[in-house]
């Protein structure tokens, strides 16, 4: 079987690895599709805040990282299997006058012709942490800010900082890595991919 290229929309290790985490977690399930991926990074843009504040932006976000991704390879003159965007970004609840704000790690894969999205756990922030994001300050910043180191995003992550390091960033992504490729490894269960109507 030809060997399967997979470009991820960023060359931010914590995502990198998850790709290649996923991928070796299919691999364990079919070898002969999945067992001889190569994983290419390639810096895309999500033309949404550097903190989306919606599930909705934030797959805006991973869909617009793929898509660039897909673009940037046409006018290459190349070609891929697979295009992956990840985006992180947060939930916001509303319940009797509290405001709950979960972080999120959503990916969107597509061949190009078919696409989805998948999304890893969530966990609440501290309020400190969520007040400060809300304000429209990148939650890079606040966290590097918060745990008085540089870059945290690129290791463990909020991820990371929130749960002890027992989920850090890639673990996160990895987890919706898989979900949105679900589609393409589980085919059988994905035989009608039309929108279900409102």
């Amino acid at each position: 079987m030809k060997r399967m290229r997979v470009v991820v929309a960023s060359e931010r290790r914590p995502k990198v690895e998850a790709v290649r985490r996923a991928l070796a977690r299919l691999a364990q399930v079919d070898g002969a599709r999945w067992g001889e991926c190569e994983v290419v990074a390639l810096a895309a843009t999500s033309g949404v805040r550097a903190t989306p504040l919606s599930d909705a932006e934030t797959q805006r976000g991973a869909r617009a990282r793929a898509r660039e991704a897909e673009r940037e390879l046409v006018t290459r003159g190349e070609n891929a299997s697979l295009f992956l965007g990840l985006e992180g970004g947060l939930h916001v609840e509303s319940d009797g006058g509290e405001k709950r704000v979960w972080l999120r790690s959503w990916t969107y894969a597509t061949d190009g012709v078919v696409g989805g999205f998948g999304c890893g756990p969530s966990v609440e922030l501290p309020a400190r942490i969520a007040r400060a994001a809300l304000r429209g300050i990148d939650l890079a910043a606040v966290i590097d800010s918060t745990t008085g180191r540089r870059d945290v995003r690129s290791r463990g992550g909020t991820w990371g900082y929130v749960t002890h390091e027992l989920i850090g960033r890639a673990d996160a992504f990895e987890a919706s890595v898989v979900a949105a490729l679900a589609r393409f490894y589980n085919r059988e269960a994905y035989e009608d991919v039309r929108p279900i109507p409102e």
